[in-house]
């Protein structure tokens, strides 16, 4: 039997339509045993939490209610094994699964698992199709450190170690290749970080990368990802001890942000003055 539910350590958090932070497998419940065989912590971001629960053979299936991905994980070791999102097919959308039991999970005779997910949105049911073993790659969906960090997860389901050799990726219009040496062991997952240089800020891009093994075929994964934009401005500098002309050069690169064109500026007071004005006390994105 699997529960997913709330504990002292993972409390209830009021969030939407959530279904728990925490899954415990059971084995004999009817015969009376209480002592979970294992417990599982699984990976909710704010407010984005795990929805709904299917399990077919030796592998559960969790889905999550903002992103509409769906993780899956390996009933035996509870490892993570790879994580299904929408793909270039539907143009990398879905809605949210914010129904009682959005997934639903069948395995056929040939070994491959069939994950059903609602998409009531555009009124429509999206199919999944997922093959194990196998090695996995996955990437954020936002970068990090000024855009210069695009976060990646490597799991290996075999049951033999592998060895990352190169990473190529795509970009936009940008493209790259650079060796990346590490060690994914057998049944495992790993994080690393691909280097971005001159991505644009708070740009939405396609993304392709894939990752070439030295013992292992070639994976590829593809996302939608969504730049950061971490301005520097006048007042943090101020506080910060710059002052003066040391302000003009300290923002000297930075590009100006035009509020009137992010979306509609709430002012107090005075009407907007340009994308030098940041008395603005709220932007509402078009």
């Amino acid at each position: 039997m699997y529960l997913s539910g709330y504990t002292p350590e993972h409390p209830y958090t009021d969030e939407f339509k959530e279904s728990g932070d925490v899954v415990v497998r059971y084995e004999g419940w009817l015969a009376g045993n209480r002592e979970p065989r294992w417990t599982l912590v699984l990976n909710p971001a704010g407010s984005d939490k795990p929805t709904g629960l299917a399990v077919a053979g030796e592998r559960l299936f969790i889905s999550y209610v903002r992103s509409a991905r769906v993780e899956v994980y390996d009933t035996e070791t509870t490892v993570q094994e790879g994580t299904l999102q929408p793909g270039p097919e539907v143009d990398r959308r879905s809605s949210w699964h914010d129904v009682p039991y959005p997934i639903q999970a069948f395995q056929s005779a040939e070994g491959e698992y069939i994950v059903l997910a609602e998409e009531n949105a555009r009124g429509r049911i999206l199919m999944y199709r997922h093959l194990t073993p196998t090695i996995g790659l996955e990437t954020d969906s936002y970068t990090t450190d000024n855009n210069r960090v695009l976060p990646l997860a490597i799991t290996n389901s075999l049951d033999t170690d592998a060895a990352l050799s190169e990473l190529s990726w795509q970009v936009g219009e940008q493209a790259g290749t650079e060796a990346h040496t590490m060690a994914v062991p057998a049944r495992t997952r790993e994080k690393t970080t691909l280097s971005l240089e001159g991505v644009a800020p708070w740009s939405t891009f396609d993304v392709d990368v894939t990752a070439s093994f030295e013992d292992a075929d070639a994976v590829t994964t593809n996302a939608r990802l969504t730049t950061d934009y971490n301005p520097l401005l006048r007042d943090p500098l101020g506080a910060a001890g710059i002052a003066g002309e040391d302000i003009a050069a300290a923002m000297a690169g930075v590009p100006a942000i035009d509020l009137a064109a992010s979306g509609t500026v709430m002012m107090e007071g005075d009407s907007y003055g340009g994308s030098e004005d940041l008395r603005a006390r709220k932007i509402i994105s078009d």
